[in-house]
């Protein structure tokens, strides 16, 4: 690869989201979860939703990204984060912390 050719290489920006795009993301991220505990899984790590979010809908996530989402969603109180059970990634193999989406509960009238 020659100088020319690589001073005009891609380069993925890991900045801030415009608002509209990071409420997009959170619901995905938000929806990925649910899935996953629906299907049978109990929680997630940010690298687990990185690689999920890219599977099912074709977009890289940042884990920065992914980070910052799932605290506007912790913020929120649509996902819990288990800091205490922490557990190791299926992906880096580091023991992380966890999410998982906020079980509600539905009065019976």
């Amino acid at each position: 690869m020659t100088t020319a050719q690589s001073q005009q290489a891609v380069r993925l920006s890991t900045g801030p989201l415009p608002l509209s795009e990071a409420k997009a993301q959170a619901d995905r991220v938000e929806s990925l979860l649910a899935n996953h505990q629906r299907d049978g899984g109990k929680d997630m790590t940010v690298r687990e939703v990185c690689e999920a979010y890219q599977r099912v809908y074709g977009d890289p996530m940042f884990p920065n990204h992914a980070e910052g989402r799932l605290g506007n969603l912790e913020a929120a109180k649509r996902v819990v984060c288990d800091r205490e059970n922490k557990r190791q990634c299926r992906v880096t193999g580091v023991t992380v912390k966890v999410y998982r989406v906020v079980e509600k509960q539905v009065e019976l009238l």
